[in-house]
C-alpha cells in the first residue's frame, strides 16, 4: 500500500459517503483494503457527498461515529 503521507495521522474514524456509478466496483471493498489497515472504525453508504439526500456535514463540530450501528452523529449544533 502506498504511504499516506501523514493525510490519517490522528483519525479516529472514517465516515466515507454513498457512492452511485461506481461501474460494479466493489467500493466497500476497496475502502477496506486502504484503509482497514489504521484500525479505525469505518462506515460507508453515509448520505453524504454528491447523493440526491445529502446531508451536510459541518466541519469543525464533533461528532460520534458508530461503526456497529453504522451512525454518525454530530455532537452539537453547527452554528452557536
Amino acid at each position: 500500500m502506498p504511504p499516506r503521507a501523514g493525510w490519517f495521522d490522528g483519525v479516529r474514524g472514517i465516515a466515507a459517503g454513498a457512492f452511485t456509478d461506481a461501474s460494479g466496483t466493489d467500493v466497500d471493498a476497496v475502502i477496506t483494503e486502504r484503509l482497514g489497515s489504521l484500525g479505525v472504525p469505518v462506515v460507508s453508504g453515509v448520505p453524504i457527498g454528491h447523493v440526491p439526500d445529502n446531508r451536510p456535514v459541518p466541519l469543525g463540530v464533533p461528532a460520534r461515529l458508530d461503526a456497529d450501528a453504522g451512525t454518525l452523529v454530530l455532537a452539537r449544533t453547527a452554528l452557536t
